[in-house]
């Protein structure tokens, strides 16, 4: 079966498609599993654990996998791809289940769930840890911290790092150190016919910069992640508020001075959000290391009341802003990256007095390109020659309220790339976004479907941003 066939297949999206009983197959299904895995890995929908272990972080995608499988026995996994490929059924991995686009779950097939497993394992010698699927960045900065080491990772410590990786990961110290994705040394992957291997620069240099930052997904399980780690900087961190036209005015400060000299110990990333007497702006910003004199210069450009700005934990700062993200609601991102931090950002005032509620937000990071590039090592990451990225969120409750949101997001982001955009972050973007997959070189996409045509050909792992390349939109 050709790889297009088996993707569009339409049976794998509805059993009863070809005349085949759906109840017959779930029920086969249940058999083999519980036969050859072994039940106390299995949940299935009649168990009391379903409900919980079914939902991930966007409930846009509120759907009911056939059985969710809990392992990282080798060969259990290995029967678990093989009964998947005779029973011709979706598989989705999970890892911290934080993805906006709903990859990490499934209707009607089998979602092999990581989010339980989360040890790690620092070496003193090396400064390397090595961490299980599931584990969050909140896990790996708590650990680390021991030691006086960190790794350099998002902004919300409930985010998995499988997927923050995949993907590139911007946070706080994106500025000195880069992304969580440069900082990447091995990946232990099981590929779709069983195959067990250790990928890394010297064995597969063209799949380790897929996983490093690529987007694309992993081509296959992911069971162990190994990273360098760094001394845990000095951190001095906190938020300015500004409102209505001092918010844009500042906004527009900011970026004028990042094009001047872009900041590098300073990471600056502003949020708007609309409240019920105009625009309200936080510049959330930490510098990391001694160069305080960034502070000055952005203190100067700004002004503002300044007094929430002080030195912090590392850990602490990590989780700030946690809240912000929870409870698990409906939501839909799309990002959008500038080559030149120098933009007319009086749009996005025009934007956020347009959303529809206070949950919807436009968040502005800046970047370092020259430390960006520094940092890469064999990375497939699109975004290295952005300057500035602007993220806007939309999240809710009502499921009517779904066309609203949604709309209000994509015309904003058509908007803002009517200028000279560079692509979008895969992290901070929904399945059916363009902007990620123009952000890519046509090389790049190309070695990307070649890798999927040796290690994944049956398409088993594509959920995600990989779809596009696979229908075609390489080209």
């Amino acid at each position: 079966m050709a790889a297009n066939d088996f993707f569009w297949n339409e049976r794998v999206a509805a059993y009863d498609g070809n005349g085949v009983n759906k109840t017959m197959i779930i029920s086969e299904l249940r058999r083999r599993l519980e036969t050859e895995v072994g039940s106390e890995s299995l949940i299935f929908p009649d168990d009391d654990r379903y409900e919980i272990a079914r939902f991930g972080y966007n409930l846009m995608y509120d759907r009911r996998p056939a059985a969710i499988v809990r392992t990282l026995n080798v060969n259990a996994l290995r029967r678990v791809l093989q009964i998947s490929r005779q029973m011709d059924l979706r598989v989705a991995i999970r890892g911290g289940g934080h993805h906006i686009g709903g990859f990490s779950t499934i209707d009607d097939g089998i979602l092999i769930d990581f989010s339980i497993f989360r040890d790690i394992r620092f070496d003193e010698h090396t400064d390397i840890v090595s961490v299980q699927p599931g584990v969050r960045l909140g896990d790996i900065d708590a650990r680390l911290a021991r030691f006086g080491r960190c790794l350099p990772g998002g902004t919300v410590s409930d985010t998995g790092i499988t997927g923050l990786t995949l993907g590139g990961g911007i946070g706080w110290l994106v500025g000195i150190a880069g992304l969580t994705c440069d900082y990447l040394q091995s990946a232990t992957l099981l590929l779709h016919n069983g195959k067990l291997i250790e990928v890394t620069d010297a064995t597969e240099p063209h799949l380790m910069a897929a996983l490093r930052g690529g987007g694309m997904g992993g081509f296959g399980i992911i069971l162990e992640l190994k990273y360098r780690t760094i001394p845990m900087p000095r951190l001095v961190a906190g938020s300015i508020p500004f409102s209505n036209s001092d918010a844009i005015n500042a906004l527009n400060a900011i970026g004028a001075s990042h094009a001047v000299e872009e900041y590098s110990a300073l990471s600056i990333a502003p949020t708007l959000r609309r409240c019920s007497d105009g625009i309200n702006m936080s510049v959330d910003l930490c510098l990391a290391g001694e160069h305080d004199q960034e502070l000055f210069r952005l203190q100067k450009a700004i002004g503002g009341d300044w007094s929430n700005i002080s030195e912090v934990q590392y850990t602490e700062w990590q989780s700030r802003f946690d809240e912000d993200f929870l409870p698990p609601r409906r939501g839909y991102w799309t990002s959008t990256h500038f080559a030149s931090a120098r933009q007319d950002f009086d749009t996005l005032a025009s934007i956020i007095d347009a959303a529809p509620s206070g949950g919807c937000t436009a968040l502005i990071e800046f970047y370092n390109r020259k430390i960006l590039q520094r940092h890469a090592r064999n990375s497939f990451y699109p975004l290295r020659s952005s300057a500035v990225g602007v993220l806007l969120t939309a999240r809710w409750v009502e499921v009517e309220n779904d066309p609203k949101f949604i709309d209000w997001a994509r015309s904003s982001a058509a908007v803002l790339r009517q200028g000279d955009t560079t692509g979008g972050y895969s992290n901070y973007s929904n399945d059916g976004d363009k902007s990620v997959v123009s952000g890519y070189q046509k090389e790049v996409l190309d070695v990307m479907f070649d890798l999927g045509e040796k290690f994944d050909p049956h398409y088993t792992f594509g959920l995600g941003h990989r779809q596009r390349i696979f229908r075609g939109e390489s080209a």
